[in-house]
């Protein structure tokens, strides 16, 4: 999930985001867009906020980046999973990031972590339902973002957020109840 085309996917939002919402400097949120998840190159999954940053701060003054702009890049890679965004490029990185998370797309890449993690649905469940519940409470920085996001649901849920947090809240709902097994799911995709 965390790989090349995943970076081109959010890169893609951050253009779109920067086209309803100017930023004074794009190549830096395009830029971080490109990098955010480089750091699982170089160590744990769980450390690859930080280690982004370092290959940022390795890299990027090579390519002509001033220090400072190599500093603001750096610290939104960083920041792109955590909770506070410090700066625009920050905030318009974490919204990139998060619509990657939206609508039928963002189903698609639970399942994505899932294969990388080996998890059951239960586990799925278990790591997303309250994942999403803190997406949605949190919301989108941007406009152009929240815009986009309405734009990723369906008919009933236009909200691309909202429609991924209401399908795991569905799966946990049959899960509960007992009437989603996912052993018998598998056996009828087989035998189909």
């Amino acid at each position: 999930v965390h790989n090349y085309a995943h970076a081109l996917w959010d890169t893609e939002q951050i253009v779109r985001i920067l086209d309803g919402e100017p930023h004074p400097a794009p190549s830096l949120p395009i830029s971080a867009g490109l990098m955010h998840d480089t750091g699982v190159a170089i160590g744990p999954y769980k450390d690859h906020n930080a280690n982004s940053g370092i290959l940022v701060r390795r890299n990027l003054p090579a390519l002509g980046f001033a220090p400072k702009e190599v500093g603001e890049i750096a610290v939104a890679v960083s920041e792109h999973n955590g909770n506070d965004h410090t700066s625009l490029t920050s905030r318009i990185l974490y919204d990139a990031d998060t619509l990657n998370k939206a609508g039928v797309h963002g189903i698609g890449q639970c399942e994505l972590v899932a294969q990388e993690r080996n998890l059951d649905l239960v586990g799925m469940r278990d790591r997303f339902l309250g994942y999403f519940q803190g997406l949605v409470a949190k919301g989108l920085y941007t406009r152009a973002a929240q815009k986009i996001n309405l734009g990723m649901g369906n008919d009933t849920i236009p909200d691309g957020l909202q429609l991924t947090l209401t399908y795991w809240q569905k799966i946990d709902e049959l899960l509960r109840a007992g009437t989603l097994n996912e052993t018998e799911i598998i056996k009828r995709v087989n035998t189909a």
